[in-house]
């Protein structure tokens, strides 16, 4: 006897944070009944028992149909292999090693991104869409099933010869963990492999920054209207510590007054922790020269291109300046953390503040003695030492 499918949405009659619930492919053969999750996450709106599919006004409809379609075809595919070669299909044979073997591990990741797609910003989700297309580039992983440990040390192969930065080789075992969590979480995989998994340690990171001489030489450099705006909003980003994904977004309602100082006060994307600012002179500054008078409190607030295009930008700033250092928008970060607070004696716990960092050990990677500080220090030293010589300590 043939199997009978069937699509079921939100079999545990509860729905999610989201107000969601889960798409099942529910499978009887022979009196046994297994199911099987789609990855898929939609509201009770936009389902229709009816038609037993997502209904057309679901923005991802296509995408996520052809999804469950390909899901059921797979499954279909063995139990017709099964009946051509005279065998009984085996519904529990389906899933042997305790995952979903049939579902697709870069289907489950693009559906997952597309879940998460409301609360990414563009770059995120861009670079997201990346890394999955390179693990699909890699063809190592098929099914969720095929996520085990010895798969796992073939990508990190595959990323090596791939990759040159232990870093970025580190990430994106990071984002594939964290997607085979989510799977073992909805008991689609037995175990994650990257419990048994190291990532390889890499070598201390040496965050450039910017001189006091090289960002007034950037500072007062004349330049054509095109470069002078990209260069007014990276020194926007060196007097405040606000990452590319935070000052693009800027707006008004993010501009606060307490006890006659301007602060910015606003969540980081990255890490949705509040990052608050007390505006120097130089962003004030700024701020009133390039926001529009009349813009809305939930507009954005500065004209900001993208981060493709504004760091092209900056490269021109770097040829005319004669910069050493490969000048990006996140130089600018660094710059703040190090040569306008850290250097001048702001403490590490404000810094950390400012900066918006979730935890105070991320500062500290800034907090290295740098020569101007060790420079500094040790002339303290110097002057202290002759007072004792002349018997005044």
């Amino acid at each position: 006897m043939k199997a009978t499918y069937k699509l079921i949405h939100n079999r545990a009659g509860k729905l999610n944070s989201e107000g969601k619930a889960l798409i099942q492919l529910r499978i009887i053969h022979n009196r046994k009944t297994r199911f099987f999750s789609t990855g898929i996450y939609v509201k009770p709106g936009e389902w229709s028992d009816k038609d037993g599919g997502i209904i057309v006004k679901h923005p991802n409809a296509i995408k996520y149909n052809a999804i469950i379609r390909d899901l059921r075809q797979r499954i279909e595919a063995v139990e017709l292999e099964a009946i051509s070669q005279g065998r009984t299909f085996d519904l529990q044979a389906v899933n042997p090693d305790g995952g979903c073997s049939v579902d697709s591990l870069i289907d489950f990741m693009y559906a997952e991104l597309e879940q998460e797609r409301g609360k990414l910003s563009e770059t995120t989700y861009v670079m997201t869409k990346s890394f999955i297309e390179s693990v699909n580039k890699s063809a190592i992983f098929t099914t969720i099933g095929s996520a085990t440990l010895a798969n796992v040390e073939r990508f990190d192969s595959y990323l090596r010869r791939t990759y040159p930065s232990v870093q970025t080789i580190n990430l994106k075992h990071s984002k594939l963990r964290k997607y085979l969590y989510v799977a073992v979480k909805r008991g689609l995989l037995a175990q994650n492999p990257y419990q048994q998994f190291k990532l390889t340690k890499p070598a201390e990171n040496k965050r450039k920054y910017l001189s006091f001489e090289q960002l007034a030489e950037i500072r007062d450099k004349e330049l054509i209207p095109r470069l002078s705006a990209i260069r007014d909003m990276f020194l926007l980003s060196c007097y405040t510590g606000l990452a590319y994904s935070d000052v693009s977004k800027l707006k008004k309602a993010d501009i606060y007054q307490h006890n006659g100082t301007m602060f910015i006060v606003t969540d980081r994307t990255k890490t949705d922790e509040e990052s608050s600012i007390p505006l120097l002179p130089q962003a004030a500054e700024i701020i009133e020269k390039y926001a529009p008078k009349k813009r809305g409190a939930d507009e954005r607030l500065l004209p900001i291109p993208s981060n493709q295009k504004f760091n092209a930008y900056l490269k021109e700033i770097q040829t005319i300046c004669n910069i050493p250092i490969n000048l990006t928008h996140h130089i600018a970060r660094h710059t703040f953390a190090t040569t306008i607070t850290l250097e001048n004696g702001v403490p590490l716990e404000t810094v950390s503040r400012m900066l918006g960092h979730a935890n105070i050990k991320t500062t500290q990677i800034y907090a290295k003695m740098t020569r101007k500080r060790l420079a500094d220090d040790m002339s303290d030293l110097a002057s202290k030492l002759v007072d004792i010589k002349k018997g005044s300590v």
